[in-house]
């Protein structure tokens, strides 16, 4: 990326072309002629979704992030209905303004950091301002949500942009969580 940018960005965009076509393939074989499609995320939509991530950003400033990174996930989603972008971490969270500004993604998956001895892991409460933020962007957040922080959290943000994966321990578990989704309005 320092040594030949000219070079890498060539080879980025060589690729691009094989990517939709590549997608289109095999959107095709999967999707099987169902209406609606998961994608590796488990995210089911009714329309073309494509799902993205870029590890290597927690070792890129934000500057490289928006001259290598954001034109691939432009391209990458501009052939399908909605992107969806994996944000791993607070170490990426300083490319979100970027990826705001990218009008075809329309959902961030929030994992946050798998940190040993991290307090903030699990707990979807302590993200609150973050996903306010991609929220009043116009996009929706995706959020990974134990059983007992759903209510309040749903007090805290949106609930129109926003999509649960809640894990219960067992069935009796997750018929109380569907029970407090419904009281809750959900």
């Amino acid at each position: 990326m320092l040594e030949e940018p000219t070079k890498l960005k060539a080879v980025r965009d060589r690729i691009a072309v094989y990517g939709k076509e590549t997608f289109d393939e095999l959107y095709d074989i999967t999707n099987g002629g169902r209406e609606g499609v998961i994608d590796w995320m488990g995210v089911w939509s009714h329309r073309k979704v494509c799902a993205t991530q870029c590890d290597l950003s927690v070792m890129i400033s934000p500057e490289m992030f928006r001259e290598f990174v954001k034109e691939d996930l432009e391209s990458s989603y501009s052939f399908v209905d909605y992107g969806i972008y994996h944000l791993d971490g607070e170490e990426q969270i300083m490319h979100l303004d970027t990826l705001l500004s990218i009008e075809k993604l329309k959902l961030i998956q929030w994992v946050p950091s798998t940190q040993v001895g991290n307090p903030t892991y699990g707990d979807p409460l302590n993200w609150i301002d973050l996903f306010k933020r991609i929220q009043d962007a116009g996009k929706s957040v995706l959020i990974y949500c134990p059983p007992e922080r759903v209510r309040e959290l749903l007090t805290k943000i949106a609930r129109d942009k926003v999509f649960l994966d809640i894990t219960c321990p067992d069935e009796k578990s997750a018929r109380q969580t569907l029970l407090e989704l419904e009281r809750i309005g959900v």
